[in-house]
């Protein structure tokens, strides 16, 4: 396929990737880097049981109904906390195996989006070097060459910042579905803890009626 029969998007695309320079490389690697992990990232929360089930909505009586005492359905680590003496420790460390590594993706994914519009920055710095050194050509070489520069220094500021900011928003997005997942977390615990004081409770009153 030649240039002159690649539709014209395509062509648009290709022109500005000539006129944004080495950056260009870089700039789309880590945009492969950013976006690859944090749509992996927000699936993964998003289709975690607690969240898609939306236990942090729910009542007792719902999850009662749902799920009966055993939590069936809900996770294997979690369905037989009813009948375990030690609630807290099933919750914490269900809450180390869930929520750090979540915590470390996000603030790998916050460093790179800070990357993202630095670099377009540095873009901008080269460009404006490369107008600079061209300013000292003769005529219609000195011109283009300005030209070149100018668009070197806008188009990667302009990639820098197209991909930084939709990126943003997807942080955003991840954070709100970890808080769903942590909220969801606290809430059953503090259910199978509701449910272990009414076993105890029923437990003492049949053995004082006996």
């Amino acid at each position: 396929m030649t240039l002159s029969t690649m539709p014209p998007w395509l062509q648009a695309a290709l022109q500005i990737w000539e006129s944004g320079g080495w950056l260009m490389l870089p700039l789309f690697a880590l945009s492969m880097v950013i976006y690859y992990s944090a749509l992996d990232l927000w699936g993964r929360l998003r289709n975690h049981v607690l969240v898609r089930e939306k236990i942090d909505l729910m009542s007792d009586f719902q999850m009662r109904q749902k799920y009966g005492e055993q939590l069936q359905g809900v996770s294997e680590q979690l369905q037989y906390c009813v009948k375990e003496a030690d609630v807290l420790q099933v919750f914490s460390e269900l809450r180390q195996s869930m929520l750090p590594p979540s915590r470390r993706r996000i603030r790998f994914l916050a460093t790179l989006n800070a990357v993202a519009p630095l670099m377009g920055l540095l873009g901008t710095v080269s460009g404006i070097l490369t107008t600079f050194e061209n300013m000292v050509g003769v005529g219609a070489s000195k011109m283009t060459g300005v030209i070149d520069g100018i668009s070197e220094a806008l188009i990667t500021t302009q990639v820098g910042l197209t991909i930084a900011l939709p990126a943003y928003i997807l942080m955003a997005l991840i954070v709100m579905q970890r808080k769903r997942l942590e909220h969801a977390i606290l809430h059953l615990e503090r259910y199978c803890l509701r449910e272990v004081m009414k076993r105890d409770k029923a437990i003492i009153h049949r053995s004082m009626v006996s």
